[in-house]
């Protein structure tokens, strides 16, 4: 949101005046540097609005990149089962890839390596998609139990 107050450093011509408006074309020039930059208009008001007791001026911008996507959740179940092969793959495994490296920084990152591929092969991940007209009480745990 940009005011008189604080103008973006990128916008170029620069605003001269204490607002732009529309009698001097500085709206325009300041929407134009502004969809050179890549930037666009997301409201439908005019591009700036007055008062007539106050002058003030409010522009309200988003880049064209910016899309409302829709939130994914991810969650890993533990059960006790899969607990349970997690630990006896911890107790089972030779630990070669660690054991046999002397750098204490290399045995360090095998070693996380090889424990959160454990990880990720016993504990899958489930994802569920969050939809921008989803009610307020449709938590991610109620998507799930819908499935």
């Amino acid at each position: 949101m940009y005011t008189r107050k604080s103008t973006s450093p990128r916008l170029s011509p620069p605003v001269q005046r204490d607002f732009p408006d529309e009698q001097n074309g500085q709206v325009d020039c300041v929407s134009q540097s502004a969809e050179e930059e890549g930037w666009r208009s997301i409201s439908s008001l005019p591009l700036a609005l007055h008062t007539t007791l106050w002058t003030y001026t409010a522009l309200e911008w988003k880049p064209y990149g910016y899309h409302l996507t829709q939130p994914l959740k991810t969650h890993r179940l533990v059960p006790d089962s899969a607990l349970r092969e997690f630990e006896q793959w911890v107790v089972h495994h030779q630990w070669t890839e660690v054991l046999e490296v002397k750098d204490v920084h290399t045995k360090w990152h095998s070693f996380v390596t090889t424990t959160r591929e454990a990880f990720h092969r016993y504990f899958k991940a489930k994802s569920v998609t969050m939809h921008l007209s989803d009610a307020p009480w449709m938590t991610p745990r109620t998507k799930r139990l819908i499935r």
